[in-house]
Order: C-alpha cells, then structure tokens, then sequence
C-alpha cells in the first residue's frame, strides 16, 4: 500500500522532532535534523520530505527561546496486566508558569494538520487516545521517574502557507479517567463475544477514514459475504 502524503509528511516531521529533542537530551547523539533531511531526500519524495522540512524549521524558530527540559523522546509504555498501551512523543518538564501552562511535567503529542478549525484545535479534550495515556501514566506509576504529569499538551503544527503552531493543554479529571476504564472494559466484552461467537458485524462509520478506505473494504463491499462477516 503507498502511504499518502499526509501521512507521509506528518511521519517526517516526527521523525524531525524527536532527533531535534533527543539532542537536548543527548547533545553528542550521532544524528541531527540536518542530517535526518539529507538522507531522506535521497530515499523519499523529495517533494514531500521538503514540505515537513518546512514545517519542522519554522517549527523550530517558533520555539526557538522557548525553556524546556525533554526528558524522554519516543518512550513506550504497556500495562503487563491488560496488553494495553501508547507511545509518548515527549515528555518534557517546563520550569516556567506561562499562560494557563503551569510549571511542571506534562506529555507533548505531536499533530500535524492543514485545519486549525475549533475541532482541530481545542477537541482533544474527549479523546480516547489522549484520556488513555494519561490513565496509563497514572495506572503505571511513573510520576516516580518524570514526576507528577500535569496533563498532555497536543502540540499542532499547521501545514499552512505560513506554517501555525498551536498547543492544547487536556488534564483529564478523575472521573474521565474512570469512564474511559469502563468503556475500554465493555468494548473488551464485546470483542470476546464477537470472537467466542464467530461472528463481526461490520462497522461502517470507519469504511474511509481520513487515510484512505479500510483494510477489509473489498471483503465487506463484496457480494456474497456471509453476514457478519466483516471485521
């Protein structure tokens, strides 16, 4: 399947970010931005690989002054007792108050996007992936390594003309976090009914997402597939 070049260049500019935070980390880390740039020009489109650059660099003048201490780029996280688990981009501690961002840890997810619509910048308040990440930290105790997680900043970069940046801070009180473990249990159920059950009713409000049709679009679009027979 050829990746599309949304996905494409969102992948390049992480792939950006997290050697540009790994030398805050580890300043003699053996690769750079500069360097990341140079090889994937020559094995990518080189069109779509300048355009995360672009982004990337006005990314990087943007914060340029910004005080920030990454503590971790890229960590994996998986709770041993239920399979369940996320990767965080950066954890990163901010020594400074500023705005409604109080000084302390907090976990940076980055979204590149060409909207900055209302949805796009403030919706992330109901997000599974985002209520879950923190439900994880908490579950897993690593306030003992990075210290208490104030909450998740998803870090936007618009692939404007002019490139815009945004962040939205989401501190999920206890009670999200709560619901969100109830609604992860019963969709377990569900998948282990359908699975004892042999049987998968289609869910066709994820036939086309924003990257294309699904998978299993040929199997479930196709005539003579058995009822619930799709995934």
């Amino acid at each position: 399947m050829i990746e599309a070049p949304a996905l494409a260049i969102g992948t390049l500019i992480h792939t950006f970010l997290a050697v540009y935070y790994i030398r805050m980390i580890e300043p003699n880390y053996p690769l750079d931005p500069e360097t990341i740039y140079e090889v994937a020009r020559r094995f990518a489109n080189p069109e779509l690989v300048d355009e995360a650059w672009r982004v990337f660099n006005a990314y990087r003048l943007y914060y340029k002054i910004e005080v920030i201490q990454p503590l971790a780029v890229e960590y994996d996280l998986k709770d041993p007792r239920t399979g369940e688990s996320c990767r965080f981009d950066l954890i990163a501690f901010f020594p400074e108050t500023i705005g409604d961002r109080r000084s302390g840890t907090y976990v940076l997810e980055h979204k590149s996007t060409s909207r900055f619509d209302a949805d796009t910048l403030e919706g992330w308040v109901n997000d599974g992936e985002v209520i879950g990440q923190v439900d994880l930290w908490k579950r897993l105790g690593l306030d003992l390594r990075f210290g208490p997680l104030r909450g998740v900043i998803v870090n936007l970069l618009g692939k404007h003309k002019d490139p815009q940046f945004h962040r939205t801070i989401v501190a999920p009180e206890s009670w999200q976090i709560e619901a969100h473990r109830s609604d992860l249990r019963k969709w377990g159920g569900l998948i282990q009914l359908a699975v004892s059950t042999n049987s998968f009713p289609r869910a066709r409000n994820g036939c086309i997402g924003r990257y294309g049709r699904c998978d299993y679009w040929e199997h479930c679009a196709g005539e003579g597939v058995d009822e619930g027979g799709g995934p």
